[in-house]
């Protein structure tokens, strides 16, 4: 499972299902926030970018980067 800070905004990966689960916190409170689906990109790794995510997609000779919006699409 990989995450990433952007502001008060953490970001989490599960790969396994294809998933971002964003979560926004500030003063010590968290709120879980409607996953974005990034469908059948089975990300390794991953990256927010100003307009969305970047992630490490495949294995071995077949890794790919893949650039999706806020809405995983």
């Amino acid at each position: 499972m990989n995450f990433w800070l952007d502001g008060e905004n953490l970001y989490v990966l599960d790969g396994s299902v294809g998933k971002i689960i964003p979560f926004s916190y500030s003063s010590g409170n968290s709120h879980k926030q409607e996953a974005i689906e990034v469908g059948n990109s089975l990300f390794e790794g991953f990256a927010k970018t100003k307009t969305g995510f970047v992630g490490l997609t495949g294995g071995g000779m077949e890794r790919l980067w893949q650039f999706l919006n806020e809405e995983g699409k």
